[in-house]
Protein backbone atom coordinates (compact mmCIF):
# COMPACT_ATOMS: atom_id res chain seq x y z
CA UNK A 1 0.00 0.00 0.00
CA UNK A 2 2.81 2.40 0.90
CA UNK A 3 4.68 1.59 -2.34
CA UNK A 4 1.48 2.16 -4.34
CA UNK A 5 0.99 5.52 -2.64
CA UNK A 6 4.60 6.52 -3.38
CA UNK A 7 4.20 5.51 -7.01
CA UNK A 8 0.88 7.36 -7.24
CA UNK A 9 2.47 10.42 -5.68
CA UNK A 10 5.28 10.37 -8.23
CA UNK A 11 2.83 9.90 -11.10
CA UNK A 12 0.67 12.76 -9.82
CA UNK A 13 3.70 15.06 -9.54
CA UNK A 14 4.77 14.24 -13.10
CA UNK A 15 1.20 14.71 -14.36
CA UNK A 16 0.94 18.04 -12.58
CA UNK A 17 4.32 19.25 -13.87
CA UNK A 18 3.48 18.26 -17.45
CA UNK A 19 0.14 20.01 -17.17
CA UNK A 20 1.65 23.14 -15.63
CA UNK A 21 4.36 23.37 -18.31
CA UNK A 22 1.72 23.11 -21.02
CA UNK A 23 -0.35 25.74 -19.26
CA UNK A 24 2.77 27.90 -18.82
CA UNK A 25 3.44 27.87 -22.55
CA UNK A 26 -0.15 28.77 -23.33
CA UNK A 27 -0.22 31.55 -20.73
CA UNK A 28 3.06 33.02 -21.95
CA UNK A 29 1.81 33.04 -25.51
CA UNK A 30 -1.79 34.09 -24.94
CA UNK A 31 -1.66 36.40 -21.94
CA UNK A 32 1.76 37.88 -21.37
CA UNK A 33 2.76 38.30 -25.01
CA UNK A 34 -0.60 39.92 -25.78
CA UNK A 35 -0.27 42.35 -22.88
CA UNK A 36 3.29 43.27 -23.79
CA UNK A 37 2.24 43.70 -27.43
CA UNK A 38 -0.49 46.14 -26.41
CA UNK A 39 2.01 48.06 -24.24
CA UNK A 40 4.29 48.30 -27.26
CA UNK A 41 1.45 49.61 -29.46
CA UNK A 42 0.34 52.15 -26.83
CA UNK A 43 3.85 53.46 -26.38
CA UNK A 44 4.25 53.74 -30.16
CA UNK A 45 0.96 55.62 -30.48
CA UNK A 46 1.84 57.88 -27.54
CA UNK A 47 5.10 58.82 -29.20
CA UNK A 48 3.19 59.92 -32.32
CA UNK A 49 0.29 61.78 -30.65
CA UNK A 50 1.47 63.83 -27.69
CA UNK A 51 -2.03 65.21 -26.95
CA UNK A 52 -3.20 61.85 -25.54
CA UNK A 53 0.13 60.96 -23.96
CA UNK A 54 -1.06 60.78 -20.33
CA UNK A 55 -4.01 58.43 -20.98
CA UNK A 56 -1.97 56.13 -23.20
CA UNK A 57 0.92 55.98 -20.74
CA UNK A 58 -1.48 55.19 -17.87
CA UNK A 59 -3.04 52.38 -19.92
CA UNK A 60 0.39 51.09 -20.95
CA UNK A 61 1.56 51.18 -17.32
CA UNK A 62 -1.51 49.21 -16.15
CA UNK A 63 -1.00 46.62 -18.92
CA UNK A 64 2.67 46.27 -18.04
CA UNK A 65 1.83 45.80 -14.35
CA UNK A 66 -0.73 43.11 -15.27
CA UNK A 67 1.82 41.34 -17.50
CA UNK A 68 4.34 41.33 -14.65
CA UNK A 69 1.77 39.83 -12.26
CA UNK A 70 0.87 37.16 -14.82
CA UNK A 71 4.55 36.29 -15.28
CA UNK A 72 5.03 35.88 -11.53
CA UNK A 73 1.92 33.73 -11.23
CA UNK A 74 2.78 31.40 -14.09
CA UNK A 75 6.48 31.18 -13.19
CA UNK A 76 5.80 30.02 -9.62
CA UNK A 77 5.39 26.31 -10.53
CA UNK A 78 8.77 26.16 -12.26
CA UNK A 79 10.74 27.36 -9.26
CA UNK A 80 12.91 24.71 -7.62
CA UNK A 81 11.02 24.71 -4.31
CA UNK A 82 7.49 25.06 -5.65
CA UNK A 83 6.43 21.65 -4.34
CA UNK A 84 7.17 22.57 -0.73
CA UNK A 85 4.80 25.54 -1.08
CA UNK A 86 2.09 23.70 -3.04
CA UNK A 87 -1.39 24.58 -1.81
CA UNK A 88 -4.15 22.48 -3.36
CA UNK A 89 -6.87 24.94 -2.34
CA UNK A 90 -5.13 27.84 -4.12
CA UNK A 91 -4.45 25.77 -7.23
CA UNK A 92 -8.03 24.44 -7.33
CA UNK A 93 -9.40 27.99 -7.36
CA UNK A 94 -6.90 29.08 -10.03
CA UNK A 95 -7.61 26.02 -12.13
CA UNK A 96 -11.38 26.50 -12.12
CA UNK A 97 -10.86 30.11 -13.24
CA UNK A 98 -8.27 29.11 -15.84
CA UNK A 99 -10.40 26.34 -17.32
CA UNK A 100 -13.30 28.81 -17.59
CA UNK A 101 -15.66 25.99 -16.67
CA UNK A 102 -19.30 27.05 -16.18
CA UNK A 103 -19.71 25.55 -12.74
CA UNK A 104 -20.50 26.64 -9.23
CA UNK A 105 -17.66 26.03 -6.77
CA UNK A 106 -18.18 26.22 -3.01
CA UNK A 107 -15.21 25.67 -0.72
CA UNK A 108 -15.65 25.33 3.03
CA UNK A 109 -12.60 25.68 5.24
CA UNK A 110 -9.22 27.03 4.27
CA UNK A 111 -6.42 24.97 5.78
CA UNK A 112 -5.07 21.71 4.53
CA UNK A 113 -2.82 20.12 7.11
CA UNK A 114 -1.66 17.33 4.81
CA UNK A 115 1.62 16.73 3.05
CA UNK A 116 2.37 18.47 -0.24
CA UNK A 117 2.44 15.04 -1.93
CA UNK A 118 -1.15 14.29 -0.89
CA UNK A 119 -2.20 17.81 -1.87
CA UNK A 120 -0.81 17.19 -5.38
CA UNK A 121 -2.76 13.93 -5.62
CA UNK A 122 -5.90 15.71 -4.35
CA UNK A 123 -5.42 18.45 -6.93
CA UNK A 124 -5.03 15.85 -9.71
CA UNK A 125 -8.22 14.12 -8.55
CA UNK A 126 -10.21 17.35 -8.60
CA UNK A 127 -8.72 18.55 -11.92
CA UNK A 128 -9.52 15.17 -13.48
CA UNK A 129 -13.09 15.34 -12.21
CA UNK A 130 -13.60 18.87 -13.55
CA UNK A 131 -12.12 17.97 -16.95
CA UNK A 132 -13.99 14.71 -17.53
CA UNK A 133 -17.19 14.61 -15.50
CA UNK A 134 -19.25 17.54 -16.86
CA UNK A 135 -19.46 19.17 -13.43
CA UNK A 136 -22.17 21.77 -12.80
CA UNK A 137 -21.65 22.18 -9.03
CA UNK A 138 -18.75 21.22 -6.77
CA UNK A 139 -18.65 21.54 -3.00
CA UNK A 140 -15.40 20.87 -1.19
CA UNK A 141 -15.36 20.73 2.59
CA UNK A 142 -11.87 20.79 4.07
CA UNK A 143 -12.71 19.03 7.30
CA UNK A 144 -12.06 15.53 8.56
CA UNK A 145 -12.83 13.56 6.50
CA UNK A 146 -12.38 15.81 3.47
CA UNK A 147 -15.62 15.74 1.49
CA UNK A 148 -16.13 16.51 -2.19
CA UNK A 149 -19.72 16.63 -3.48
CA UNK A 150 -20.17 16.74 -7.25
CA UNK A 151 -23.35 17.50 -9.19
CA UNK A 152 -23.14 16.55 -12.85
CA UNK A 153 -24.86 14.65 -15.64
CA UNK A 154 -24.16 11.29 -14.00
CA UNK A 155 -20.70 10.75 -15.53
CA UNK A 156 -18.61 8.87 -12.95
CA UNK A 157 -14.93 9.61 -12.32
CA UNK A 158 -12.45 7.61 -14.39
CA UNK A 159 -10.87 4.39 -13.10
CA UNK A 160 -7.60 6.30 -12.52
CA UNK A 161 -9.35 8.86 -10.34
CA UNK A 162 -11.18 6.12 -8.44
CA UNK A 163 -7.84 4.35 -7.85
CA UNK A 164 -6.35 7.59 -6.51
CA UNK A 165 -9.34 7.99 -4.20
CA UNK A 166 -8.81 4.47 -2.82
CA UNK A 167 -5.07 5.00 -2.31
CA UNK A 168 -5.85 8.12 -0.27
CA UNK A 169 -8.09 5.91 1.88
CA UNK A 170 -11.17 7.45 0.36
CA UNK A 171 -14.59 6.26 -0.66
CA UNK A 172 -16.57 7.09 -3.80
CA UNK A 173 -20.39 7.17 -3.50
CA UNK A 174 -22.35 7.50 -6.78
CA UNK A 175 -25.71 9.29 -6.85
CA UNK A 176 -28.30 9.82 -9.59
CA UNK A 177 -27.08 13.30 -10.51
CA UNK A 178 -23.52 13.23 -9.27
CA UNK A 179 -21.31 11.64 -6.66
CA UNK A 180 -19.66 12.16 -3.31
CA UNK A 181 -16.07 11.46 -2.29
CA UNK A 182 -14.83 11.14 1.29
CA UNK A 183 -11.06 11.20 1.86
CA UNK A 184 -9.41 10.40 5.18
CA UNK A 185 -6.32 12.52 4.86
Amino acid sequence: MKDELSLLSLQARIELQEYLYTRLGTALHDKVAQLLGSVNMLLGAAMKDMSQLSDMLNTAHASLRTAMQELRTIARPIQADWMSHFNALEYIRQEINYMNTPMKLLIYGNELSISAEKQVILFCIIRGIVEACHVSDMQISFSSPLEIVIKNDGTPPSATIQQRIQLLQGVYHPHINGFRILLNL
